[in-house]
């Protein structure tokens, strides 16, 4: 999850890197991306909380835009 979204080209550099590691350590697997719709990060230095507010709306099974909003993080 990138929090400041990514542009496609860079997106498939991440991807063949990944696959490239992934396959280093003996998975074979085809790897793909795929964008889910999610808050976006409004600053520099919150991506900690976004990613555990992201990891606590999935392991409580909600979906990836309703378990959490930015105003959860950048309160009035």
């Amino acid at each position: 999850m990138d929090p400041f979204g990514e542009t496609n080209g860079k997106k498939n550099r991440i991807l063949k890197n990944w696959s490239s590691f992934a396959q280093a350590k003996g998975c074979a697997l085809k790897w793909t991306w795929n964008d889910v719709p999610h808050p976006r990060q409004e600053d520099g230095h919150s991506c900690g909380v976004h990613v555990l507010m992201f990891a606590q709306a999935l392991l409580e099974g909600k979906g990836f835009v309703d378990g959490y909003a930015s105003v959860d993080i950048y309160p009035s």
